[in-house]
């Protein structure tokens, strides 16, 4: 038998463990006597058959050369992947040794895991190294232009962009999302009793505020109802807090892209993290949340941003006070 048939017989068999790591569950064998095997039937087979014949594609294309460490850490996903599949499946670890069948699922899963692993590893090595010296070079009109405008002004069309996102959020949850918290931020503006006041010693009876959450953002929500209840309602004092809030978070986050591109970061790469700003709900959702780690965060960006422009540039040069002042304020 020659080598390109062994080749092909190995990855033939790499592709079938797969398939049964990824759709056989620890349910179809807790118990061999009562194995249900039309449980077998309501697989789609039609998906095993598509997905199966395009992984095995993918190996025949790809020769993999990973390091040491890639393979132990593509056992050390695949064991990750098994131990999660045992706790959706039955709660408990112990199923992966419950019985003969489980056992030798769990070694079938491992060894379609790691090859799984494997081939994802080189196939993204490989897409690496065949970009790693290109970059974006646009067709479309549109796309043109907006890569124009995000190279001359970085800071501007990514603050924008950020915004226009931002905004279906900050419709869709209008006014704010209001966590205990922030609720009990806002009594505590109000001077109204909160079960944190009953854990200090208060100097004034009649004061009921205390330091548990951050005193500065408690007065920017509180005046923010009050200015909102001026011009329209309460709920209109939130979304002005919202908007503010907004703003500020969403500037912090086009600066870090207007940093990358000082540093000399390709365009594709600043535009993935713009876009990750964008549509990862984490960094949307945070905007319209009252609790106090939205403007953490903003201004923790932009104290480990100064941090590394520090280190990089200023080793042997005067520190400027901006940055003393922002740092310790």
């Amino acid at each position: 038998m020659g080598d390109k048939m062994k080749t092909k017989l190995l990855n033939i068999t790499k592709t079938i463990l797969i398939m049964l790591a990824i759709f056989i569950s620890f349910k179809m064998c807790t118990n061999i006597k009562a194995i249900n095997y039309s449980n077998f039937y309501y697989i789609n087979v039609i998906s095993i058959c598509v997905l199966g014949v395009f992984v095995n594609y993918l190996f025949n294309r790809t020769e993999i050369k990973l390091t040491k460490f890639k393979k132990f850490l593509c056992y050390l996903f695949a064991i990750f992947m098994i131990v999660g599949e045992a706790y959706v499946d039955a709660k408990t670890i112990t199923i992966v040794w419950k019985n003969i069948a489980c056992i030798i699922l769990s070694i079938i899963k491992l060894f379609g895991y790691v090859s799984l692993f494997k081939l994802a590893y080189q196939f993204l090595d490989n897409k690496l190294k065949e970009r790693k010296n290109s970059d974006i070079k646009p067709k479309n009109k549109f796309f043109k232009w907006y890569m124009d405008k995000f190279e001359k002004y970085p800071f501007r069309t990514s603050l924008i962009s950020i915004l226009i996102i931002m905004g279906i959020y900050m419709y869709a949850f209008y006014p704010i999302v209001l966590s205990p918290d922030p609720s009990f931020q806002i009594k505590m503006f109000f001077n109204e009793h909160t079960k944190y006041i009953d854990g200090v010693i208060q100097r004034d009876p009649s004061i009921f505020m205390t330091n548990h959450h951050p005193v500065l953002q408690t007065w920017l929500i509180g005046y923010s109802i009050k200015i909102g209840r001026a011009i329209l309602n309460d709920n209109f004092g939130l979304f002005i807090y919202t908007l503010g809030q907004s703003i500020l978070y969403a500037s912090c986050l086009a600066y870090s892209v207007k940093f990358a591109k000082k540093q000399g970061v390709k365009s594709k790469w600043r535009l993935i993290l713009l876009l990750t700003y964008m549509f990862v709900p984490m960094f949307l959702i945070y905007t319209v949340s009252g609790v106090k780690d939205t403007l953490y965060t903003a201004f923790m960006l932009m104290w480990v941003l100064s941090i590394f422009d520090i280190v990089k540039n200023y080793h042997d040069k005067k520190i400027p006070i901006g940055y003393l002042i922002h740092m310790f304020a």
